[in-house]
């Protein structure tokens, strides 16, 4: 996972594009100088510019895959992205979790958006953005899940009307209109900030958190990008993340068991 992240540095160094290590991984910097120890991933923060420049001009190499979750590859309808090493590959224990084909280990990139100041248009967009992700979510590849939804599809009105646009809308024009409604403010700055939770579900930052440049940070021996305001954040977000959560917490958070590709 380190080699993934110093190639993704290398690329954004490479092309002016701002970055910070986030979530368990800069608490990890500013905690243990490196992972923490039953930390089994790594995170990046992008604001949505640098998100879609990033998209631009990195396209892998022999050893390192983006890898476009939920849909399969450049189908995605979550914008978070995977930078993978093509030398490993992962088997997850929860099927929900995988995407369309196997991957390797891998640097999460996770994106973050501007939106409305205006209460009722937050509330108009994360509805709309609500629905996409049900809609979208019939679409899932994974065999349990198909069974599932067929089941549910035709239970409720609403669930009828997701199950048809499911059937009709291809995943790239169902993106297409999610990205569009989470890029409305990327050239107009508001006072907040969303990003996606694990769950899926929206939670709302205020944006200067993520504003006031860059400061460089120590992790497994190595120097990379971290929000100037990372203590404001990740006290925002976690509270006193300087102090270790109790042994029985103290679990990786994905179930998967990695390989060496022969």
């Amino acid at each position: 996972m380190l080699g993934v992240l110093k190639y993704v540095d290398e690329v954004c160094v490479k092309n002016n594009i701002n970055y910070s290590i986030g979530e368990g991984t800069l608490i990890g910097s500013i905690r243990h100088k490196g992972f923490i120890p039953w930390d089994d991933d790594i995170d990046l923060l992008m604001d949505r510019n640098n998100f879609n420049k990033f998209l631009k001009v990195c396209s892998g190499n022999d050893r390192y895959e983006v890898v476009y979750l939920k849909g399969g590859k450049r189908r995605f309808w979550s914008s978070v992205i995977r930078i993978t090493d093509r030398k490993t590959t992962v088997v997850f224990d929860d099927a929900l979790n995988t995407p369309s084909y196997n991957h390797g280990l891998w640097v999460a990139i996770i994106p973050y958006d501007y939106v409305s100041n205006d209460e009722k248009e937050w509330n108009s967009d994360k509805k709309k953005l609500a629905f996409i992700t049900k809609v979208c979510c019939h679409k899932r590849i994974d065999q349990k899940y198909r069974r599932q939804s067929l089941y549910y599809r035709f239970k409720t009105r609403g669930q009828k009307i997701r199950g048809i646009m499911a059937s009709m809308v291809p995943l790239f024009v169902l993106n297409k209109w999610f990205v569009k409604i989470l890029s409305k403010y990327k050239d107009n700055h508001t006072n907040r900030i969303m990003k996606f939770e694990v769950d899926g579900s929206p939670l709302l930052f205020p944006s200067y958190l993520f504003e006031g440049g860059f400061v460089k940070k120590e992790f497994e021996g190595h120097s990379f990008m971290v929000m100037e305001h990372y203590h404001e954040y990740l006290s925002y977000y976690y509270g006193d993340y300087m102090q270790l959560p109790p042994e029985t917490e103290r679990v990786p958070k994905h179930n998967y068991k990695a390989y060496w590709k022969a």
